[in-house]
C-alpha cells in the first residue's frame, strides 16, 4: 500500500509548477519526505526512481536519498539527478560507497575531472570499467595512466578504451602493448591523422611481433608493421579494415563461415565492416542501425547481407549485445521471423 501510495505521489512532482497551489506542493513534498525515511527500501525506491530527474523538489530530499544505505534508493539519483553538483557527489564518495553506487556515479553524465579521480582512487574495478564506458566523462591524464595499468588484465575495458576520443598519447601506446589485433587495427585507424601516434603504434605492432604476441598480427596489420623506404611506394588510404574486407570479398572470402570465426576471434570491428560489404548499405546507414543496439535492427541488417537467421541470432548476442530475452529467434518456418516487406521497410526507415 505505502509502495502504491510512493509511486502516486513521486509521480506528481514534475506535474507541480508555480501556478499549482502552493499548500498544495507543499503537502506533495512533506508527504515524500516522510515516504523517504519510510522503513521499507523498496518504498524509497520508488521515490527515488520517481524523483532523480526531478529538478523541482527540496535539495535536502536527494541528497538524504542518495545517502541511503541501500543500493536500489541511492542508485539512481547519484547517476541522474541534476540537483546534485561536483562537491556534493565527490562528499558523498568520500563517505564511503559499495560498487553498485560507485558505478551508478561513473555512470552519471559529464563527470568533471576531479569527480573523475575520486572514482579511479577507490579501485573498484566494475566502477572503473563503467567510467572508462562513459564517454561524455572527463579523465585526466593521470587517471588514465592509472587506468592502462589496470586495463592488461582487465579484457572487459579493452574495446570502450579504444573507441575513447580522448586517449593521451602515452595511454594510447600502453594499451597498445595488450589488446588484440582487431583492436589494435582500430586504435591505428582510428589515429591514422596523427604521425606521432602512427609512428608509436607501428613500433608497438613490431615489439608485439619480434616477442611472437598475438599470432596473425602481422598479416593483419601490414600496413602498421611494415617500415616505410625512401622508395616505398605510397600506401593505399583509407581504413585497413574495410580493405581488408574489400579483398575478402574479391577473394570469394566473405562468407558467413568466415564471419562466424571472426566472430569467435571477436574481430567485431572486421564483422561490422563485412555487414556493410555484404548488405551494400550506406556505412552511416548501418552505422546508425548498430547504434541503436536492438534486435530488430541487428536482425534487419543480417537479412540485409544475406546471412542464415542462425548468424542474425549470433549477431544480436555478440555483436549488439541484445539481452537473450530480447533477441529474435527463428519463426514457425525456421525463418526469420520478420517478413521480407517488414524487414525491408525496417532498413529503409533509417536511410
Amino acid at each position: 500500500m505505502r509502495a502504491e501510495l510512493a509511486s502516486k505521489i513521486g509521480r506528481l512532482v514534475p506535474e507541480l509548477d508555480a501556478k499549482e497551489n502552493a499548500r498544495l506542493a507543499e503537502m506533495v513534498i512533506e508527504i515524500l519526505e516522510i515516504l523517504a525515511r519510510d522503513e521499507m527500501p523498496r518504498v524509497r525506491a520508488l521515490i527515488a526512481e520517481e524523483l532523480k530527474n526531478a529538478d523541482n523538489v527540496p535539495k535536502s530530499l536527494i541528497l538524504q536519498l542518495a545517502g541511503d544505505l541501500e543500493d536500489i534508493v541511492a542508485a539512481p539519483i547519484l547517476e541522474y539527478s541534476p540537483l546534485l553538483n561536483q562537491a556534493d557527489l565527490l562528499e558523498l564518495l568520500a563517505r564511503g560507497m559499495r560498487t553498485r553506487k560507485v558505478v551508478a556515479l561513473a555512470k552519471r553524465r559529464n563527470i568533471e575531472e576531479a569527480l573523475a579521480d575520486a572514482l579511479v582512487g577507490k579501485n573498484d574495478l566494475h566502477a572503473i570499467g563503467a567510467l572508462v564506458a562513459n564517454k561524455s566523462a572527463k579523465i585526466s591524464v593521470k587517471a588514465f595512466d592509472v587506468i592502462a595499468e589496470k586495463a592488461e588484465m582487465n579484457k572487459d575495458w579493452h574495446n570502450a578504451m579504444v573507441y575513447r576520443d580522448d586517449l593521451p598519447l602515452r595511454t594510447i601506446l600502453r594499451i597498445a602493448t595488450f589488446v588484440s589485433a582487431a583492436l589494435m587495427e582500430a586504435l591505428i585507424s582510428r589515429n591514422q591523422d596523427s604521425k606521432e601516434h602512427v609512428e608509436g603504434l607501428r613500433k608497438a605492432v613490431r615489439d608485439r611481433i619480434e616477442r611472437g604476441d598475438v599470432p596473425g598480427l602481422k598479416e593483419i596489420l601490414p600496413a602498421a608493421v611494415a617500415v616505410p623506404e625512401p622508395e616505398a611506394p605510397a600506401k593505399p588510404e583509407g581504413d585497413p579494415i574495410a580493405q581488408r574486407v574489400k579483398k575478402d570479398r574479391e577473394a570469394g572470402l566473405l562468407t558467413e563461415a568466415n564471419l562466424a570465426r571472426a566472430l569467435e576471434k571477436n574481430e567485431h570491428e572486421y564483422v561490422k565492416a563485412a555487414l556493410i560489404e555484404m548488405s551494400d548499405l550506406p556505412s552511416k546507414t548501418v552505422n546508425q542501425m548498430m547504434g541503436t543496439r536492438t534486435a530488430k535492427a541487428m536482425l534487419a541488417i543480417a537479412w540485409k547481407a544475406g546471412l542464415s537467421i542462425k548468424m542474425a541470432v549470433r549477431l544480436q548476442l555478440e555483436l549488439a549485445r541484445v539481452n537473450r530475452n530480447d533477441v529474435m529467434r527463428a519463426g514457425d518456418d525456421g525463418g526469420y521471423p520478420m517478413s521480407e516487406a517488414d524487414l525491408d521497410w525496417y532498413v529503409e526507415s533509417f536511410r
